[in-house]
């Protein structure tokens, strides 16, 4: 199970997600982040990846096409939640 919360404030937007994020639930953050996308641009954008218990290989190119879009900060304070975001941010070769 997957859980977007979406945080705005005057300069900034923050995309939390919480749970499980597979193959079942892409769909729900790329149409989520397709209504979002208009409002960012003037916005700094985050995603914060701290809540995120699993990510498939699907899940990870999502997140992946969302940060080299936008170069978001990527939010991760657990262990492992670090190491999904050092993943996310690595160039592809």
């Amino acid at each position: 199970m997957l859980r977007i919360s979406l945080q705005e404030s005057a300069n900034e937007m923050v995309i939390k997600l919480e749970g499980c994020f597979a193959l079942p639930y892409v769909g729900e953050l790329s149409s989520a982040w397709l209504e979002t996308a208009p409002l960012v641009a003037s916005k700094k954008l985050s995603l914060d990846l701290t809540n995120l218990t699993y990510v498939d290989a699907v899940g990870s190119q999502a997140l992946r096409g969302i940060y080299s879009q936008t170069r978001a900060e990527l939010l991760a304070r657990t262990p492992w939640s670090q190491s999904l975001a050092e993943q996310i941010a690595r160039p592809s070769v």
